[in-house]
């Protein structure tokens, strides 16, 4: 055992190599055998942006909603990889008597007291339609608007998926 000691001693840079290579080894194992928790199949990023969009929708009281009616698109990812990206759009109508913008002020409290989401509420018009953007963990930006009983009757709520690996 002395003698292992003393090799030690006569060569630091040669046991400080093996150790950091050892080390990266361990790091590499560690990558390559851990998967992202983020959805990759255009299935998958679909899913993850529908849930976030049901989520919100939810929000509205039932009793306000007359009509709910959501249309997608897909197309090719903007930065040009091989992946798809979804676009998804949720149109409420809403009973006359429904204050969308209490309601959206009500929804960035909500969304303000949750871990991991960042909100912007902005006055878009002159009119009292108002816009809130809602980042979450996973980065998807919904963008959610609505205008006073006035003006009009609906909640827009748009949302972009992340593109897919396909």
């Amino acid at each position: 055992m002395a003698k292992v000691f003393t090799w030690v001693k006569k060569h630091p840079t040669t046991v400080f190599g093996v150790a950091c290579l050892l080390l990266v080894i361990g790091v590499l194992l560690m990558v390559a055998n851990t998967r992202s928790s983020s959805p990759t199949t255009l299935a998958g990023v679909t899913e993850e942006v529908h849930a976030g969009i049901e989520e919100i929708a939810n929000a509205v009281p039932p009793d306000a909603v007359t009509r709910s009616v959501e249309r997608s698109t897909t197309e090719p990812c903007p930065d040009g990889t091989a992946g798809m990206q979804v676009n998804l759009t949720r149109t409420i109508d809403l009973d006359p008597t429904f204050d969308g913008v209490q309601w959206l002020m009500g929804l960035q409290i909500t969304y303000d007291a949750k871990d991991h989401w960042s909100t912007t509420l902005v006055n878009v018009s002159t009119n009292d339609r108002w816009s809130l953007t809602l980042v979450g963990r996973p980065l998807i930006i919904y963008k959610v608007a609505a205008g006073v009983p006035e003006v009009t009757h609906k909640i827009v709520i748009r949302a972009s998926s992340r593109c897919s690996a396909e």
